[in-house]
């Protein structure tokens, strides 16, 4: 739920991409901060962001998903990708833009794994931010 918020800007819009209400997100924040025993998020009017501290939980949130993607792909006998690059892109341009590039990058570079995500332009800049993006388009 940490890197969604992050991603997403606003404990409403993590909510709605979660599929829970936005109280149920703003209690499981509060109970993260509680356990942390530090402020994780700045809320303020037009969202949340992360507070240095929530970005350091979310460095380490990344990597415990990370390291479970790994074993699962480990687990299934897939072989692990050394490098990874998380792009997102509007939807204009993605169409566009990505099929040629992805197939060059993938015949250069197979260890790289590319993982893609559309959204707002405003939503990239967030997502870039939080570091839950390398590029956007």
């Amino acid at each position: 739920m940490l890197c969604r918020i992050a991603e997403c800007g606003s404990f409403t819009a993590a909510a709605a991409q979660l599929g829970y209400t936005q109280s149920a997100v703003s209690r499981q924040a509060a109970a993260l901060e509680r356990d942390a025993g530090a402020t994780l998020f700045e809320r303020r009017t037009d969202g949340v962001r992360l507070t240095r501290r929530g970005l350091t939980l979310l460095r380490h949130a990344r990597a415990i998903l990370a390291s479970v993607d790994a074993a699962a792909g480990d687990l299934a006998g897939e072989a692990p990708r050394t490098e990874q690059v998380r792009l997102g892109s509007v939807p204009s341009a993605g169409p566009v833009l990505l099929p040629a590039a992805l197939a060059r990058l993938t015949a250069t570079a197979p260890q790289v794994l590319v993982t893609t995500r559309e959204g707002t332009t405003p939503g990239l800049v967030r997502a870039l931010r939080s570091g839950s993006l390398d590029l956007a388009l």
